[in-house]
């Protein structure tokens, strides 16, 4: 069972953290949180999330490749690292946008 939780945990932690970023992308376009209406704070808030999110997918990868934490060498822990490196790939990949872009765009 923990195999199959260590080749589950980077892309299930991906997903929850590009849920949890255009959700809160989604509330803040939408008004929800008035403090976050202002759109410095709002890219902040975006930012520190998307930085949460890739500190958390280096600690989820240093975790699989620990010796006494990872699976022992052989296919699950070369699976579980390869899928850790992808996860992290994926966050700084697809979560980009949210650093790079204002968070919401003005219609006219």
């Amino acid at each position: 069972m923990r195999n199959v939780f260590r080749i589950a945990l980077p892309l299930t932690l991906w997903l929850v953290s590009f849920s949890a970023i255009y959700a809160l992308h989604g509330m803040i376009c939408a008004g929800t949180w008035a403090w976050l209406a202002d759109p410095d704070r709002g890219q902040l808030a975006l930012v520190a999330a998307w930085g949460v999110a890739i500190t958390l997918q280096v600690a989820v990868l240093l975790f699989l490749r620990h010796p006494r934490l990872g699976a022992p060498p052989g296919l699950v822990r070369w699976v579980s690292v390869a899928l850790g490196v992808a996860a992290l790939v994926a966050v700084v990949w697809t979560l980009f946008p949210v650093a790079a872009l204002p968070p919401c765009s003005q219609r006219g």
